[in-house]
């Protein structure tokens, strides 16, 4: 069945079930023909969080939770990891009958909206072709077809130097700690110590206390609650020589905290397999997470160096990076 290319398919997220099939069965799915979440966000791609199932079954036929029983194994993290993508659920613990019954109704609720989609993609098909335009559907089935594609980058992955990335990380926080012992020696963290017991280096509010209120500086910068800013653009307009061991800190502090460590975290068999999603953004471009490699460093050298050298090509065979 899943074989076999005259039997059409229809899926939530095509690209889990694609990816996982073969993985799983050593079985390419042929035949596939629509994506719910895909369309739904061609439907809606102006809201945020309406693309699940669940949500998609409850609006469309007003039926609430019929994940329930089910919830929260999905949830359960059984694994050693604990977050991210590689987090084991704990859905072999479920009842066979309520989990039988979970699958049908995912499996009838997913072909009732699929017949609500087509259906009103069908409305703008008419005025689309007057305008000599490609169809709403032509633009689901694009999008279905690349997110196929997607599950082959993502079972493919991206190989990472292990080696290389512990040595990045150990660099990191020796060179955190000495920074944060120069920093400890300047009249501003004296100031600031003066003021606040224990002094919160990561702690914008007692910085731009010190800063704006204490010494008195001024920058035009505000905040979206109308404080003043205390991001790197704000403080460098500021002209303080104290800073300079602070900035480097908090940026080796992001190498650790929002690169290296989710990248390690992500790692299996030296390699990451990121999750590339076409639901996301209103723009219909692609997102990616777990890690995001849409987003590696690279306006800072020395960041940029530190996380980039740790992707590497298979068996040193070439690479190349698009942007």
């Amino acid at each position: 069945i899943l074989k076999d290319p005259k039997i059409k398919k229809v899926g939530q997220n095509a690209k889990y079930e694609h990816r996982w099939s073969q993985a799983r069965l050593g079985c390419r799915i042929k035949g596939w023909i629509w994506d719910t979440m895909l369309s739904a966000h061609a439907l809606y791609n102006a809201r945020r969080g309406v693309t699940s199932l669940k949500f998609q079954t409850l609006v469309n036929f007003g039926i609430p939770h019929y994940t329930a029983d089910v919830d929260s194994c999905f949830a359960m993290e059984t694994g050693n990891i604990g977050k991210g993508a590689n987090v084991i659920n704990g859905i072999d613990a479920v009842n066979t009958d309520e989990l039988c019954l979970y699958n049908a109704l995912d499996t009838i609720f997913n072909f009732w909206i699929y017949e609500r989609h087509v259906k009103a993609f069908g409305k703008w098909e008419n005025k689309l072709a007057d305008a000599g335009a490609r169809s709403h559907i032509d633009g689901v089935r694009f999008l279905l077809e690349s997110s196929l594609t997607f599950a082959d980058m993502e079972a493919q992955g991206a190989y990472v130097d292990l080696a290389y990335l512990e040595c990045q990380r150990t660099f990191c926080k020796t060179e955190i700690d000495k920074l944060r012992e120069e920093f400890k020696k300047t009249k501003l963290y004296a100031t600031w110590q003066k003021h606040f017991r224990p002094v919160q280096l990561g702690s914008g509010k007692q910085l731009a206390h010190i800063l704006y209120n204490v010494m008195g500086l001024k920058q035009e910068k505000k905040t979206e609650s109308g404080e003043d800013s205390t991001d790197k653009e704000a403080l460098l307009s500021l002209g303080v020589p104290d800073l300079a061991p602070y900035f480097r800190m908090k940026l080796l502090e992001k190498a650790l905290t929002t690169y290296i460590s989710q990248i390690a975290r992500e790692v299996v068999i030296n390699t990451i397999h990121p999750t590339i999603n076409l639901h996301v953004p209103v723009s219909f471009r692609s997102s990616m997470s777990d890690p995001n490699l849409q987003n590696v460093p690279i306006r800072n050298k020395d960041i940029g160096i530190i996380i980039r050298g740790a992707y590497k090509p298979r068996d040193k065979k070439n690479g190349v990076l698009v942007e």
